[in-house]
């Protein structure tokens, strides 16, 4: 290898081992040393006039190599095509960091993939939101998608179910028939049956990409915070949003809902956790300023819809937080602890 070659590649950042295995995963038989150094140099440009950092070029030619052969017209007609069919610059950068390989496929095939999956049921605003959350797609063939789709209705999932699924969470798609059947297998040792998995997790198809451990930790957080494991069980059934939750943010709520003696709401309606502590907060307030008492047999005031609240007292969510700030209370609370 040329030193050239090798002392431009340091200063551009990549250390020795990069190097090496970037050449030997890109024979210099197949060019010149000095078509070899020209290509570098070109894509290196090109990829930074198209807005990718240094640090990305790097770790995109590690993951494909080949990329150094691919011409300066290459590269930018694949980001014009790309923005054709409906990508946004921030979608063409993030879809190639994590799959480089894309500037190697025809814009035929990628268009043909998109068809593929408008059949299965998707509309072409689907693929595009799908395709720029989950670039894999477009490494599994029509056929392992398809496959997908029949293991997942073996499981008890309709085909509704599964394009709901995978709208959401595309990288379902992906993941094997042995990994889905082991996270039904852990949830079912957790108390949950196959029906309230098939919901649950049509629900929040992200379960699928979690681990058992992350959804035990979940549990014993909720058991920490004052329930049962029985009631933590009810709650995550009829809400398993509350997986997706920071144990943090939970505890907020759980804390403050506590603090006004509600707390056994949850258990029938967990959906009402949703709601930020911060406006739960501010209604409260609101509500307590106007004489009206929010507890256990008069709860539901706290949890209505942002348009029937401004209906009903013309204020909006926002100004309400601004008028009652739980930051402010929550800093004037420590502040007393404090003194």
């Amino acid at each position: 290898m040329e030193e050239n070659i090798k002392q431009y590649m340091l200063n551009f950042g990549y250390n020795n081992n990069d190097i090496e295995n970037i050449i030997n995963s890109y024979p210099l038989n197949e060019l010149t040393k000095e078509k070899l150094f020209a290509n570098i140099k070109t894509v290196h440009e090109t990829l930074l006039e198209l807005n990718y950092s240094k640090k990305d070029i790097i770790s995109m030619i590690k993951k494909l190599p080949k990329i150094i052969s691919y011409s300066r017209d290459n590269l930018i007609q694949k980001n014009i095509d790309l923005k054709n069919l409906g990508y946004s610059d921030k979608n063409i950068l993030k879809m190639t960091k994590n799959l480089p390989a894309l500037y190697g496929y025809s814009i035929n095939n990628i268009k043909q993939k998109i068809n593929d999956m408008i059949e299965l049921g998707y509309n072409y605003k689907d693929v595009i939101k799908m395709t720029a959350d989950c670039t894999g797609i477009y490494s599994l063939s029509i056929d392992t998608i398809k496959n997908r789709f029949n293991d997942l209705k073996k499981l008890g999932y309709t085909h509704d179910n599964i394009i709901k699924m995978t709208k959401n969470f595309a990288t379902l798609l992906g993941i094997t028939l042995d990994n889905i059947q082991k996270k039904i297998t852990d949830m079912q040792k957790l108390g949950y049956d196959n029906n309230t998995i098939i919901k649950m997790t049509t629900t929040l198809p992200a379960l699928f990409g979690y681990t058992s451990n992350r959804l035990k930790q979940k549990i014993d957080d909720m058991i920490e915070l004052g329930y049962s494991y029985e009631e933590v069980i009810k709650i995550t059934k009829n809400f398993p949003g509350i997986f997706a939750t920071s144990k943090e943010s939970l505890k907020r709520k759980i804390n403050f809902y506590k603090n006004i003696g509600l707390e056994e709401t949850f258990v029938n309606l967990p959906k009402n956790l949703i709601q930020r502590v911060e406006l739960s907060y501010a209604r409260y307030e609101f509500y307590k300023s106007r004489g009206i008492v929010i507890d256990q047999n008069n709860f539901r005031p706290l949890f209505i819809g942002s348009q029937r609240f401004l209906k009903f007292y013309g204020i909006t969510n926002s100004d309400l937080i601004k008028m009652y700030s739980y930051k402010n209370e929550m800093e004037n609370k420590k502040n007393e602890n404090t003194i």
